[in-house]
C-alpha cells in the first residue's frame, strides 16, 4: 500500500479490520515486525506459524489486549489503537460510539 494509500480502495473492498505498519516489542525482543494487512468483511482467514511467531500477539493488538510498540489497527476505518495513556484517541473514540450506535 505504501505512500499512495487509497482509503476508497478500502470502502469499495469493504476492509473490515487493517493493520498499518504494526511492531510489537518486549524489552529486548520484536515480537511483530512491521505487519500491515487488511481483512475483507465475510472473510476467513488462519493464521500459521512456528511456537513464537507472534500469532497470538498479533490478535491481541487487533483486539487491544496488548497496546502495539507502534503502527495502528482500524476497525470499519475507525483507529482503534489505544495512546500510550491506554485509551482511545477522542477523535476515534467518538467515531467508534456513533458506529456502534447507529447499528442499533
Amino acid at each position: 500500500m505504501g505512500e499512495a494509500f487509497d482509503r476508497n480502495y478500502l470502502r469499495r473492498k469493504k476492509i473490515m479490520i487493517e493493520i498499518k505498519n504494526l511492531t510489537k516489542k518486549y524489552s529486548d525482543k520484536t515480537a511483530l515486525d512491521n505487519i500491515s494487512i487488511s481483512f475483507s468483511r465475510g472473510e476467513i482467514v488462519g493464521l500459521f506459524g512456528e511456537n513464537g511467531a507472534g500469532k497470538s500477539t498479533l490478535i491481541r493488538c487487533i483486539n487491544m489486549l496488548e497496546v502495539p510498540t507502534s503502527g495502528s489497527v482500524f476497525f470499519n476505518d475507525i483507529k482503534i489503537t489505544l495512546n500510550t495513556y491506554g485509551h482511545l484517541y477522542p477523535n476515534e473514540q467518538k467515531k467508534l460510539a456513533e458506529m456502534l450506535n447507529s447499528k442499533r
